[in-house]
C-alpha cells in the first residue's frame, strides 16, 4: 500500500490499505493502514475520505503525531482551524505516543525485545 501511495497509485492503494485494515486486529498494523490510506485520498484530493482515515488512525493510536499533524492539515485547509490547533497541540504534548509510521522503517523491529527475551529463555 505504501508503495501504491509512493507511486501515486491511488484507488489500487486505497483498496489495498482497506483490505489490510479489515484483516488485522493489530493496533499497529491498523494504524499503518488507516494513516496511509489517509494519505492516498489526501493526494487524490479527496479530503473527507482523506479526515475519516486520519481519524480512524487516531482511534486506534490516539495523539500519535502523524496522523494528528496531516489530520490537523486537512482541518486547517477546511477552515476548521481550532479543531486543528487543538489536534497539533495534542500531538506535541509530553509524553507523546508511539508513532508507528515514525518506525516503519525498521519493519518488525518492535518485537525485538519479545524475540531475544524467547531466545534468552531457550538458551537457559
Amino acid at each position: 500500500g505504501n508503495l501504491q501511495v509512493r507511486t501515486g497509485r491511488y484507488p489500487d492503494a486505497i483498496r489495498t490499505l482497506s483490505q489490510a485494515e479489515h484483516e488485522t486486529r493489530d493496533p499497529y498494523l491498523v494504524y499503518l493502514a488507516s494513516y496511509l490510506r489517509g494519505e492516498a485520498h489526501r493526494q487524490a484530493g479527496q479530503a473527507v475520505e482523506a479526515e475519516a482515515a486520519y481519524r480512524r488512525a487516531l482511534e486506534t493510536i490516539p495523539r500519535a503525531q502523524s496522523a494528528a499533524l496531516s489530520l490537523a492539515g486537512v482541518l486547517f485547509l477546511d477552515d476548521r482551524r481550532a479543531e486543528a490547533a487543538a489536534l497539533a497541540d495534542a500531538a506535541v504534548a509530553v509524553p507523546m505516543p508511539m508513532d508507528p509510521w515514525r518506525v516503519y522503517g525498521r519493519a518488525d523491529d518492535r518485537f525485538w525485545p519479545r524475540l531475544i527475551g524467547q531466545l534468552r529463555e531457550a538458551i537457559r
